[in-house]
């Protein structure tokens, strides 16, 4: 399965509609390779999208992200995790070994109640 996570300074960049950068990666049996990085086109949002499905992206890990962007990444089949924070390298490790706990790594002011607790 091909992953793409956007990037800002080895960490997720928090906000996908102004991402410069997104890593793809592959993730088959529980590891992650990094196959490539691309250069997010900025003007139009649907060019993200066409970018992220001409390159046969399955899940979009990314920071805050626009509803309509996030609809149209969806409507073309693309798994959306968002409202992620953290390190690149160890997310998605963690996901691709399906270990994966959004409210570990969940932007601040978007955990619930429950996950403070934990």
């Amino acid at each position: 399965m091909i992953v793409a996570v956007t990037e800002w300074k080895g960490r997720i960049s928090p906000v996908f509609d102004e991402a410069m950068l997104a890593r793809l990666y592959e993730t088959c049996e529980g590891e992650a390779y990094l196959i490539k990085e691309i250069e997010l086109k900025t003007m139009f949002f649907g060019s993200r999208v066409s970018q992220l499905l001409e390159e046969k992206v399955e899940t979009l890990i990314c920071g805050a992200i626009s509803a309509n962007i996030e609809h149209q990444a969806q409507l073309g089949g693309i798994n959306v995790i968002s409202f992620v924070s953290g390190n690149i390298e160890e997310i998605i490790k963690i996901y691709a070994r399906g270990e994966w706990n959004k409210s570990e790594f969940a932007m601040p002011g978007c955990r619930t109640k429950e996950d403070e607790k934990k």
